[in-house]
């Protein structure tokens, strides 16, 4: 049916899509990943930190604490269903494909930072810290012993499943594409909304991001979401024009229904 179609369809897209990102992060890693951005990193978070470091911090979470923050981090991931959900059976398979188009886009402008500045996040840099072991436990190290390899441009035999982009942050960048997609449900919207406004302390809590990487993805959530859906400049102002004379609202909506059919 069309609501299935509608449904599979850009659901498809969205894992094609993933598995080549994560193909290009691993050939990226391996070829251009030395450490010294995430320094760079480091030192920008400290200035925003007034002096102290997203490392420097895991002596202050409690580690009972720890398995409750991963539950959190890692139920981002269902939002995206349920925006495909909503969008599909409400407006279609063009809608649909649209919300999946701008996720995509966003991952690939973080491949393309990463490129120019590959990053792996601060666990890296304070996988030998006691405290970060004691929080994270093997994960840190292992992590820390992949990135390695990739820093000494080992090139991968196989590619694996671990994302490993720190700037910008897409648990940042995705709920802002999510939302805007959900915008007209706003009861949903809402609670989605609140639940990320939980959810962004555990990226620093976890040693998964920098906080300057948070900065990042709400910029290329805009960036990803304008490329898709924004409209010229110069037709908002004609439309801002009509808006402005007496008696012109019908053919102001008009306008606006007409630009972003073009624009779409």
């Amino acid at each position: 049916t069309t609501e299935v179609a509608a449904i599979l369809i850009p659901a498809a897209y969205l894992f094609v899509g993933l598995i080549l990102d994560f193909c290009y992060n691993d050939v990226i890693a391996a070829l251009r990943f030395t450490g010294r951005a995430d320094v760079v990193f480091n030192r920008v978070d400290s200035w925003i930190l007034l002096g102290h470091s997203v490392g420097s911090m895991a002596p202050l979470v409690p580690v009972e604490w720890v398995s409750t923050f991963r539950v959190i981090y890692g139920a981002m991931f269902p939002q995206v269903g349920v925006c495909l959900l909503f969008l599909s059976l409400s407006s279609g398979l063009r809608e649909s494909l649209r919300f999946i188009g701008t996720l995509l886009n966003a991952y690939y402008i973080g491949l393309l930072l990463f490129f120019l500045a590959p990053t792996a996040g601060p666990s890296y840099l304070a996988a030998s810290d006691p405290a970060v072991v004691r929080l994270l436990g093997r994960e840190a190290s292992e992590f820390a012993r992949m990135l390695d390899r990739f820093k000494f441009h080992h090139v991968p035999t196989s590619i694996g499943l671990d994302y490993l982009i720190a700037f910008p942050s897409m648990h940042i960048a995705v709920p802002l594409v999510v939302l805007w997609y959900m915008r007209r449900w706003r009861r949903v919207a809402f609670i989605l909304a609140i639940y990320d406004l939980i959810m962004a302390p555990t990226l620093i809590l976890l040693m998964q991001h920098y906080v300057i990487d948070l900065i990042g993805g709400v910029a290329v959530a805009i960036l990803s979401i304008a490329m898709i859906e924004g409209l010229p400049a110069w037709e908002w102002r004609q439309a801002a024009s009509l808006y402005g004379r007496p008696g012109t609202s019908e053919s102001a909506g008009a306008h606006l229904t007409a630009a972003t059919r073009k624009a779409s």
